[in-house]
């Protein structure tokens, strides 16, 4: 853990840079995959039938063999066609026919409990109950699932249902909530020269170690700091982070691909220092996730 270090001089340097286009996120959020799965699935179904199809699959998106954005898209493929209403079996049958996540059985089970919960009662019969209660509603997934409400599938699912009820026309409130620390934010606190770990020679390697057990919290508590610095609900500049990182390990951490495909394909164009600064610190990377 004390080889793990927040670099204090960089997180108001940081923060200045992703304040610069904060005001420019909720347009993305239109342009995420997976913000437009969600609202392919809240126009195929009943609102409370949506809202709980969007919360269960994001409490499984995790272990995946393919970029979350591909996986979404093809959740939205599967459910908006569903016919059945054994959500239970037909996510058996969606993660065996797309083959492309492990832990099957655990995350069958997952579904199972959050299904029988009342959470799921109250989301089918008030479907945006929870669009400005995202902590009871992080709290009560903990509670079902003996999980942390920081980690990061629980952070993720209230991204994700908050997109559902932005899919509505509800107006979300991130604030107070942490950023999920999974693999690409913890990537980018390498790249971005936030978090130095000095014993570690494989940035592939040290971005996964930094997801879990005290590394995690350092993670958290630098993106905590960067959020408050530039005045963002870290839920909100998640949409940025997740989608730039995903960008920048397609384009090998190449600060000038990274920034003509952000353009390219999600039409959001960032200052070029911004994407310098992002990925200053990066080497050379080959895996895609």
């Amino acid at each position: 853990m004390d080889s793990v270090l927040i670099k204090e001089e960089r997180i108001p340097v940081i923060a200045e840079a992703l304040k610069s286009i904060s005001s420019s996120l909720m347009n993305l959020i239109h342009r995420d995959p997976q913000y437009k799965a969600v609202k392919a699935i809240a126009e195929s179904h009943s609102e409370g039938y949506a809202a709980l199809l969007v919360l269960l699959n994001s409490l499984i998106s995790y272990q995946l063999t393919i970029p979350g954005e591909e996986y979404w898209l093809k959740f939205a493929d599967f459910f908006s066609k569903l016919q059945s209403r054994d959500l239970r079996e037909a996510f058996r049958e969606f993660l065996k026919s797309t083959r492309c996540t492990r832990s099957l059985d655990q995350k069958i089970g997952r579904i199972g409990k959050v299904i029988a919960s009342s959470t799921a009662q109250r989301i089918l019969e008030e479907p945006l109950y929870y669009c400005n209660k995202l902590n009871q509603l992080m709290s009560e997934l903990s509670r079902i699932l003996g999980a942390r409400e920081d980690s990061k599938t629980l952070v993720f699912a209230a991204k994700m249902y908050g997109y559902f009820c932005m899919c509505r026309g509800v107006s979300v409130d991130y604030g107070g909530i942490s950023i999920p620390v999974d693999y690409r934010n913890s990537l980018l606190a390498l790249t971005s020269c936030l978090i130095e770990y000095p014993e570690c020679r494989d940035v592939e390697a040290c971005a996964r170690s930094l997801t879990t057990g005290p590394p995690a919290g350092r993670v958290r508590e630098v993106w905590r700091r960067i959020c408050e610095h530039a005045e963002t609900p870290c839920l909100l500049l998640d949409v940025f982070t997740w989608l730039f990182t995903g960008v920048a390990v397609e384009e090998y951490l190449n600060p000038e691909k990274t920034w003509k495909t952000m353009k390219n394909k999600y039409g959001f164009e960032i200052p070029r220092r911004v994407v310098e600064l992002l990925l200053e610190c990066g080497v050379t990377h080959k895996q895609k996730v």
